[in-house]
């Protein structure tokens, strides 16, 4: 009748010693993981997104913002330059000659 109890004690203190062994290896290995996962980030990650943002992403958005300037210009002289006169021209010539022509 005495093996029960000693293996129950037995049992209880495998189940101590890994919760032991569990513990000590979140204070030894998870937490350089987030000391490792910090460093990562502030000495790594973030002078590489710097990197990123001076010079793909600042140049990218001036590009874009000329392109889109440009292409403005081009429509406005588009406008001015030909539909501009065309309607003008519209207006003056063809117009009174139509309405003269059904007139007649």
């Amino acid at each position: 009748m005495c093996a029960v109890p000693d293996l129950v004690d037995q049992v209880e203190k495998a189940a101590r010693l890994q919760w032991r062994a569990l513990v000590l290896s979140y204070r030894g290995i998870l937490r350089l993981t987030g000391q490792g996962m910090a460093f990562v980030v502030t000495r790594v990650l973030v002078p590489l997104l710097r990197i990123y943002h001076r010079w793909f992403l600042v140049p990218m958005f001036w590009l874009i913002r000329w392109t889109l300037r440009v292409l403005w210009w081009l429509c406005l002289a588009y406008y001015y330059v030909l539909i501009r006169p065309l309607a003008i021209v519209w207006r003056y010539t063809v117009v009174p000659v139509r309405t003269f022509i059904r007139r007649l």
